[in-house]
């Protein structure tokens, strides 16, 4: 299965446009602050905002482990 461009989205970043998954407009770092000619503009750099949704899909990870652990399934 290849990837297109259905299910992505353009985000003005501050160093440029960029096109990414939809599924990245979910995280709060990807709050638009406004909008330029139909694009969300987030205040970061494309690299910050892909570690901190790097980040926070680890941590999810860890604590869905953690909840699954607690209740003795897997």
């Amino acid at each position: 299965m290849g990837y297109d461009i259905q299910g992505t989205v353009e985000v003005k970043f501050t160093d440029g446009n960029f096109v990414v998954p939809q599924w990245w407009t979910r995280y709060p770092c990807m709050r638009a602050v406004t909008y330029e000619d139909g694009k969300p503009v987030v205040m970061r750099t494309l690299a910050e905002t892909r570690d901190l949704i790097n980040q926070d899909m680890l941590n999810g990870v860890w604590q869905d482990a953690l909840r699954r652990h607690r209740r003795g399934t897997r």
